[in-house]
C-alpha cells in the first residue's frame, strides 16, 4: 500500500476530488477506490505532485495526463477574492485602531494597507505568478 500516493477523480459536476487514504487504514488501494471512488476515470497519483492548496476550488484533474492543475481563471478569481478579504481585514484593523486612539486622545499607529493588484491578477498569465501575490 503506497501512503504517499492519493487518488484523484472529476466528481459527476466536473470538480476534482481527493482521497486521501490513512496510513492507519487497513484497506488496499483498489479496495479503498471500490469502496469510494465512483467515477470510471481516476489515477494514483504522488500527493507531492498537487498543486497549491490555496487554489484547492480551481483544482481539476485530467485523466489522459494524470494530472490535477490549478486553472489559471478560477485561481485568479481566488486570488482576487483572498486580497480583497485581507485588505478588508487591515481596513477594519485600522478603523478600530483610529477609534481607540481617538478615544484616548492619541495619534493611531495604523497599520500599511496596500491595495489589491487588479491589473496584475488580471494580467497573470501562470498560477506561480498568482502564487507570489499570497
Amino acid at each position: 500500500m503506497a501512503r504517499d500516493k492519493v487518488i484523484v477523480y472529476n466528481d459527476a459536476s466536473g470538480k476534482c476530488r481527493v482521497v486521501i487514504p490513512t496510513v492507519d487504514c487497513a484497506l488496499s488501494d483498489d479496495a479503498i477506490i471500490t469502496k469510494d471512488i465512483s467515477a470510471s476515470e481516476y489515477s494514483l497519483i504522488d500527493a507531492s505532485s498537487l498543486p497549491n492548496t490555496a487554489f484547492r476550488a480551481s483544482w481539476k484533474y485530467y485523466h489522459d495526463s494524470k494530472n490535477v492543475i490549478a486553472e489559471l481563471a478560477d485561481a485568479k478569481t481566488i486570488t482576487t477574492e483572498i486580497l480583497e478579504a485581507k485588505y478588508l481585514a487591515i481596513a477594519k484593523e485600522n478603523a478600530d485602531i483610529q477609534t481607540v486612539a481617538d478615544m484616548k486622545g492619541e495619534s493611531p499607529s495604523l497599520k500599511s494597507n496596500p491595495s489589491v493588484p487588479y491589473s496584475t491578477i488580471t494580467n497573470a498569465t501562470s498560477v506561480s505568478q498568482l502564487e507570489a501575490l499570497l
